[in-house]
């Protein structure tokens, strides 16, 4: 079983970019990097009965420079050219070349996300082919699959829009998949959601 982690390299000016007019280049580049810290130390909690190992999938920078930033406690690999259903399709076919039945794929833009989550969406794939982290703006915060990926999951949608989950769940419903839903959490993607990171404990 494994977590793909998608993020991108912090640079500012280049990352979080709708939080620019609010925050500056500076500070977005900022929050951007506690909340992939977050979640890069909520998947490496040790945890004696955890069967699930993490793994970053970046675009923006190198092996080298994550693995400077953020530590050689998990692999890195880069991401796939294309669109982001392209690269989270080649992600989980990877994933499921490397011999994982199981594969859960995640942002960083939801600081309520836990590895008591992630658990909860392994113990999901026990019953149903796939589980969705649907997300406050109409997208999801993890994706989760059994089995090879359905290709149809992964195109035909609007990324970046709020009928992402809506679209997502239709494709499923067309190729026969059940799924089963998480607990909604908000993400922090405008300026108006900041308050949300800092209910989580972000200092500007």
């Amino acid at each position: 079983m494994e977590v793909l982690l998608f993020t991108r390299y912090p640079v500012p000016g280049k990352v979080k970019t709708r939080l620019i007019p609010a925050l500056g280049a500076e500070g977005a580049e900022g929050l951007h990097r506690w909340m992939v810290e977050r979640t890069v130390a909520q998947i490496t909690q040790p945890a004696p009965d955890r069967r699930w190992r993490g793994r970053v999938c970046f675009t923006g920078g190198s092996e080298q420079s994550m693995a400077e930033w953020l530590g050689a406690s998990l692999p890195f690999e880069e991401q796939a050219e294309g669109d982001l259903g392209q690269r989270l399709l080649f992600g989980m076919r990877a994933s499921r070349a490397r011999g994982h039945e199981r594969v859960v794929v995640i942002g960083t833009d939801c600081p309520g996300l836990t590895a008591d989550v992630i658990d909860q969406a392994f113990s999901a794939l026990d019953r149903q082919p796939m589980v969705v982290g649907p997300a406050h703006d109409g997208g999801y915060y993890l994706l989760g699959l059994r089995g090879a990926p359905e290709p149809a999951l992964f195109s035909g949608i609007d990324w970046g829009q709020g009928t992402v989950l809506a679209q997502t769940l239709r494709q499923a419903s067309v190729a026969g998949l059940g799924w089963e839903l998480l607990p909604e959490m908000q993400d922090v993607d405008f300026p108006e959601d900041v308050k949300e990171a800092r209910r989580f404990g972000w200092r500007a």
